[in-house]
């Protein structure tokens, strides 16, 4: 299964990232963010060493949107 969870790297979207990987064996997680709130890129390094696919971009511009792969589920 194919996640795409929005704003990864705040708080709430690396949790969630974290605890799927936890307990959903074979999940690919692609995350995409804008990195703007502080300490965004802390959570995206950690987030890459367990294997997420990591999106520097912004849901409000369209190149970003359209540069996101499919995926089975949005968060």
């Amino acid at each position: 299964m194919k996640i795409l969870i929005t704003g990864i790297c705040g708080f709430v979207g690396s949790r969630i990232a974290r605890a799927l990987l936890e307990r959903v064996p074979g999940l690919e997680i692609t995350g995409i963010d804008n990195l703007l709130r502080p300490g965004s890129e802390i959570n995206r390094s950690e987030l890459r060493s367990k294997g997420i696919q990591f999106i520097h971009g912004d849901l409000r511009m369209r190149s970003d949107v359209e540069a996101i792969p499919a995926c089975d589920w949005v968060i």
